[in-house]
């Protein structure tokens, strides 16, 4: 919801979120790959595209909202779907959309219609019990919350902030 306020923001801007569109993360647009970001992130890069698989690996959280705007991209770009899913980047501003897919990208959006769909993903997940310990060490509850928390204060996280430590070694999973 987030990234979709920051769209409908920045309408003023860009005719793709003029349109209603919204979606903004890494994703091929009309300059190459880019890390495109949208509020709070720290750094900000956009230029109006959009990725579409954003949209639909949103479906599980935002459903009736995620099919609508994917609905809107195929009215007014129905080659956006490729032969092997989604196109990666649509730009509306410059009329770019990308005739490629990214394999982990579709395989996201995959992952996520099947989690909504069934809740498949989820329970495979929540069963294993590094998943549980790691949630569990992070400060999660079980349950839903009704608005963002801040990281729990728990042992070896005193100060309630997240600090994700670089790794320099090999990490066997």
């Amino acid at each position: 919801l987030a990234n979709r306020q920051f769209c409908q923001d920045q309408q003023a801007s860009f005719r793709t979120y003029r349109e209603g569109l919204w979606g903004i993360s890494a994703a091929l647009g009309p300059y190459g790959y880019k890390a495109y970001g949208a509020a709070p992130a720290a750094h900000l890069v956009h230029d109006g595209t959009v990725a579409p698989y954003v949209v639909a690996a949103s479906i599980p959280v935002v459903p009736d909202l995620a099919l609508e705007t994917l609905r809107r991209m195929e009215e007014l770009k129905p080659s956006l779907w490729t032969r092997y899913g989604l196109g990666d980047g649509l730009n509306l501003d410059r009329r770019f959309m990308s005739p490629h897919t990214i394999a982990l990208d579709q395989g996201l959006v995959l992952l996520m219609i099947e989690n909504y769909r069934t809740g498949l993903v989820w329970d495979l997940f929540m069963r294993h019990s590094i998943a549980q310990r790691a949630l569990q060490r992070a400060g999660f509850e079980s349950g839903g919350l009704a608005q963002p928390r801040r990281p729990a204060v728990v042992p070896g996280n005193p100060g309630a902030t997240m600090a994700i430590p670089m790794i320099d070694h090999a990490v066997t999973v």
